[in-house]
């Protein structure tokens, strides 16, 4: 799906963070490669990851950025001018730091999945 513009809000669990204006969503948790072998085209192989939510977070002091970080079993909720997105049990993953230049974070969300389409 990538980057879903328009953002009105993001809720993690309780927490409100203050976002930039996008967010970037892996809804399918499912990926397939093409294979070839001496003849040509030989199928496709499946890979299992987890459902994915990143989002921007300004350094402005509304949450603090140690809570996010520790959250596991979270629910990501993402809510558009179109749709709402909700992740469940979803752990912050990867390495959060701090972008001196504009006071962002970046943090990533994965969990069991699939990310949630409502309307």
């Amino acid at each position: 799906m990538g980057i879903i513009g328009g953002v009105e809000s993001v809720r993690i669990d309780s927490y409100q963070p203050t976002i930039g204006d996008s967010v970037d969503i892996t809804p399918n948790n499912t990926t397939r490669e093409s294979k070839t072998g001496l003849t040509g085209y030989a199928g496709t192989s499946e890979t299992k990851r987890p459902a994915r939510i990143s989002m921007q977070v300004f350094d402005d002091g509304t949450v603090d950025i140690k809570t996010l970080t520790a959250l596991t079993n979270a629910t990501v909720t993402v809510v558009t001018p179109l749709k709402t997105f909700v992740l469940r049990n979803a752990a912050q993953v990867e390495d959060v730091e701090l972008a001196q230049a504009d006071g962002t974070y970046t943090l990533v969300f994965e969990g069991p999945g699939p990310v949630l389409e409502l309307s």
